[in-house]
């Protein structure tokens, strides 16, 4: 079993705050050069155009890292990777492993045979994401685990973590 979470400098509604008081500051901007009104096809050209500047999907696209989980005896393994710096916005995976010194969690064994249901588990999943974003290159990001939390009530863990 494996999952890979995306990890994101910021989070969608983070992004999508940003985006739309950028749109707004550049309409503002061609009204007063113009002084009145802009036209709602300039107003889609306009949109098209920050769209390409600022990457066109949120989802894909603003990935810096990812984590891989796999599985492991009694727990889990979480490997860290970074996204290729040269194409930030790039929609592929591009993996530059981080050493196993430099971050938590990275190729060990993180046990998880104290969880006995989904939201032990859940919460167990959270506290290692949330040490991640802390003490990582990945400081102050955000991990995107919505997989595992729409995954959780349907996954069989404890005999997953006791295989």
């Amino acid at each position: 079993m494996y999952f890979y979470l995306p990890i994101y400098k910021e989070t969608k509604e983070q992004f999508e705050a940003r985006y739309e008081k950028a749109f707004i500051k550049r309409v503002s901007e061609l009204e007063d050069q113009t002084s009145g009104d802009v036209s709602a096809r300039m107003k889609l050209m306009m949109k098209d155009q920050l769209a390409k500047e600022m990457g066109r999907s949120w989802q894909e696209n603003h990935a810096i890292g990812w984590i891989r989980i796999g599985k492991g005896k009694g727990g889990f393994t979480f490997i860290l990777s970074k996204s290729n710096p040269e194409k930030p916005r790039s929609p592929k995976r591009y993996f530059d492993l981080i050493p196993p010194d430099k971050c938590y969690g990275s190729y060990h064994v993180i046990s998880f045979e104290s969880c006995t249901n989904s939201g032990a588990v859940l919460k167990r999943f959270e506290s290692i994401f949330s040490e991640i974003v802390e003490d990582t290159p990945f400081k102050g990001c955000f991990v995107d685990y919505s997989q595992i939390k729409n995954l959780a009530d349907f996954i069989d863990w404890k005999s997953l973590i006791e295989v």
